[in-house]
């Protein structure tokens, strides 16, 4: 049940350099950041619009059965997932704290933070942490659209176009910082790390679901699903079936999914200035033609 008369002052500020704007503070970051984990917890750490709430949905679909991913709506998810640096006008609370209060185990938990503000267990204790990244130019398209739609956003948009937003994508001022840096940093700390950091593309997901799965099941230590189980997942997690549990909420965290729509919206020139951005953080990783 929604808090009554619950007040989030929505501010923008930086906080070691990372742009933060909407229902967040400084003591909501810095909490996560120190929050203190148990050996079983679970992190899913993306950058934003980069198939966040799919990958929620999996994973509660794994930890839960697929079953549970059929009653599970944003309210729920909420609970079940909390969003850690948030502050939430539903719940009136922060993430961590709703964190700090759970019985569940696993407990699973959802940051968007970069490298040096995301809880530091992931490292010092070597907690499981997934990370899902994904083409920028279709999360700079889909972030685009939910500035414009996110009520706690709306007012920070301050974009007349969408070339605007482009640029400022491009020059990092935007929430949670700069795509290129955030995502060299955790895909860097992931390759050194791999025992307890599964970097997943959102391409490959979508490409072959089974296998995504299978290896999200192997790195936690889970029973690889029954082919009648995966199917079941596979719906469940579906964009339509995301947005019959979501939208009726208002929440806007379901967008069109899929890739390449970038290539409907982007000129030649931006196309140049994300690839040029692109090869210089990762023209000597193999996975590099992932993110032109």
């Amino acid at each position: 049940m929604a808090t009554e008369n619950f007040h989030i002052s929505l501010k923008s500020f930086k906080l070691e350099n990372v742009l933060f704007e909407g229902p967040f503070t400084e003591n909501s970051i810095l909490s996560t950041k120190t929050f203190k984990s148990l050996p079983s917890d679970i992190f899913l750490t993306t950058y934003p619009r980069t198939g966040t709430t799919w990958m929620q949905n999996i994973l509660i679909g794994l930890i839960f059965e697929p079953e549970t991913v059929a009653t599970t709506g944003a309210e729920e998810m909420g609970r079940m997932f909390p969003f850690m640096e948030h502050i939430s006008s539903f719940f009136g609370n922060s993430g961590y704290e709703r964190a700090e209060s759970m019985t569940t185990t696993p407990r699973l938990f959802k940051t968007h933070l970069p490298i040096h503000l995301a809880p530091q267990d992931i490292f010092t204790e070597k907690r499981k942490n997934i990370v899902v990244v994904r083409n920028p130019k279709d999360t700079a398209i889909s972030y685009n659209t939910f500035y414009m739609k996110k009520p706690v956003l709306k007012d920070f948009y301050r974009c007349e176009n969408l070339e605007q937003f482009l640029d400022k994508f491009l020059e990092g001022e935007i929430l949670y910082g700069s795509w290129w840096k955030w995502t060299k940093e955790w895909i860097t700390e992931a390759r050194s790390h791999p025992e307890n950091i599964l970097v997943l593309h959102y391409e490959d997901i979508a490409l072959d679901f089974a296998e995504a799965v299978n290896k999200m099941c192997l790195f936690l230590n889970l029973p690889i699903l029954s082919d009648v189980k995966l199917d079941e997942l596979r719906i469940l997690t579906s964009i339509d079936d995301m947005k019959a549990r979501y939208e009726p909420t208002g929440s806007y965290l379901i967008n069109a999914g899929g890739s390449g729509g970038w290539e409907a919206h982007f000129s030649e020139g931006y196309r140049q200035k994300f690839d040029k951005l692109t090869r210089e953080n990762f023209g000597h990783f193999p996975f590099v033609d992932k993110f032109l």
